[in-house]
């Protein structure tokens, strides 16, 4: 898996586990998505800065995706 998606999901607080076990043929397209995506520089800098990258929904092609997996309650990190 991309260690851009990875670290997107958990600046998300998305359980990319749960996501993966659930709901693998979108996980796979989120995967397939990163790895394609021309500005892997841009993500990697703006999650670089503690996850304070705010513009990431502006260029991400899985932006929509994972906003819409943020909204439900189950694809969430448990809080401790």
């Amino acid at each position: 898996m991309s260690d851009l998606l990875s670290r997107r999901m958990l600046a998300l607080q998305l359980d990319q586990d749960e996501i993966a076990r659930l709901d693998p043929i979108t996980f796979g397209e989120l995967q397939w998505l990163c790895v394609l995506c021309e500005d892997r520089d841009r993500c990697e800098a703006g999650l670089a800065d503690d996850f304070a990258d705010v513009a990431w929904r502006a260029y991400c092609p899985n932006a929509a995706m994972l906003t819409a997996l943020g909204e439900l309650p189950w694809f969430r990190i448990a809080a401790v």
